[in-house]
Formats: C-alpha cells, structure tokens, sequence
C-alpha cells in the first residue's frame, strides 16, 4: 500500500454469505472515481470448510472465486487479500482504513462494524446484517443493499471523497460503539444483581 491509498477494509471469513464479490464489483466502479482506491479483504476459510480429503475447501475455493473475478473486472492491482492475520496485523488493518464495510448477504451481527467504530473509521454495512439495525443512516453510518453495486460504489465514492462527513460518521460509530458496549456490561450487572437479591 502506497501512503496515498485510499483503503476500504473488509474482515470476514472467506464466504460467499460474506459478499465480498459485491464490494470487488462496487471497486471498478469506484476507481473511475478515485483511481488510488484499494480493496483490503481480511480473513480466511469458512466455518464449512471441511477439506474432505479432496481438493479446495469452500473458503479456498470463494478466495479463488474472487481473485479471478478482480482479474476479470481489471482491479487485480486494487484487491489485496491477506489470508489469516494476527491480532496485531488486525490492528494495523483497522488503523490504515479509510472505511470499514461489511457487505454480507446473510449476516447475524456483524462485529466488524463495531471494531471499526472503535477505530473511529466510517462504516458502510449490508441492510441484511443484524448491526445495521444500530445504524442511522448517513449518521453513524451508510446501510446499502448488498444487490445493488452501483448503490454500494456510490457510497464508498461519497465517504472516500468527503473527509468530513467519514470523520463525522465515524466518530458517531464510535459513540455508538461505546453505548452498545456500556449497555451491554450493565445488562450483565442488573441479571447478576437479580440473580443475588432473588437468592438463586
């Protein structure tokens, strides 16, 4: 990565669910916009990922998927995908973004979304995510539909191109994050404090 790069940070496991096709379709479109723009896709293997004895399993097989779609669409230079990383590399990863996404197709949470609002960085998420739900658009964040591509690049060109409005949105994340987090230490203490007073 060049100190110029514009990044969009995606961590997910390797997995069609996890819709990272959508973004490296969204990124030819967005390097019309912004030609340094860089598509980091973070993560490895899937949770079904059994080998089988045979051949690729499914998380190898998506990561292959994409890396000959990003060839096709002309982006290969602009897509990086780094395997596993480390707690530490994570870190780094969270710090260089210039905007965290999560484009999933099916998705329960999403805790990447929270892990970006803890780095301050802007958040673009899929409206099929359960965290999206935390989300008020074009405040602490930007929900797309994971269908719409040109939807998506529209949103990642908006937030790469206005530095304000990213540093807004993602110190808005950041309060959010901090409020989930609060709210979800004192549900803990109030249930462990029923859990006393009813003498269980």
């Amino acid at each position: 990565l060049k100190p110029d790069d514009k990044v969009i940070l995606i961590v997910a496991r390797m997995d069609p669910m996890k819709g990272q096709d959508r973004a490296i379709k969204a990124l030819k479109i967005v390097k019309k916009a912004i030609p340094e723009a860089k598509l980091v896709l973070v993560g490895n293997g899937s949770f079904s990922s059994s080998k089988n004895g045979v051949g690729l399993s499914k998380g190898e097989r998506w990561a292959r998927y994409l890396a000959n779609l990003a060839t096709e669409l002309g982006v290969s230079d602009s897509v990086i995908m780094t395997g596993y990383v480390d707690q530490k590399d994570l870190e780094a990863a969270y710090s260089r973004a210039d905007l965290v996404m999560l484009p999933s197709i099916i998705e329960g949470f999403g805790l990447a979304v929270i892990e970006g609002w803890l780095y301050k960085k802007p958040v673009i998420v899929s409206n099929r995510a359960g965290v999206s739900d935390l989300i008020v658009n074009g405040v602490n964040g930007i929900v797309i539909d994971p269908n719409d591509i040109e939807g998506i690049a529209n949103s990642i060109i908006k937030l790469l191109k206005d530095e304000k409005l990213s540093q807004s949105i993602g110190d808005n994340g950041y309060e959010t994050s901090k409020k989930c987090f609060i709210e979800s230490v004192i549900d803990d203490e109030m249930r462990l404090i029923e859990y006393i007073v009813e003498g269980r």
